[in-house]
């Protein structure tokens, strides 16, 4: 697995990550909704979350204004999961 949310490029050498298999293929996948469908799709997840079938690792949990503060630490990867913003009326 790889990711880019620090912005920096993740190196790959193909031969040295799939070695003996010359023949495969990476393959890139990004998901982007918007619309009522997706009141449905958080539903399945959270539901999966309640029945303990899906494990979430939120180690930052912080009000909406400090947006800036959960943003630093995941642009420096100072925490290693999920970054929550709570609402508040």
């Amino acid at each position: 697995m790889f990711g880019s949310s620090s912005g920096e490029l993740t190196p790959i050498g193909f031969r040295q990550f799939v070695p003996g298999h010359e023949g495969a293929r990476l393959q890139t996948f990004a998901y982007y909704a918007s619309g009522p469908e997706v009141g449905a799709d958080i539903a399945s997840l959270l539901a999966l979350i309640a029945a303990g079938r899906l494990e979430t690792r939120v180690v930052l949990t912080v009000p909406w204004r400090d947006v800036g503060q959960a943003l630093d630490a995941l642009r420096q990867r100072s925490i290693r999961g999920k970054a929550v913003l709570t609402v508040t009326e």
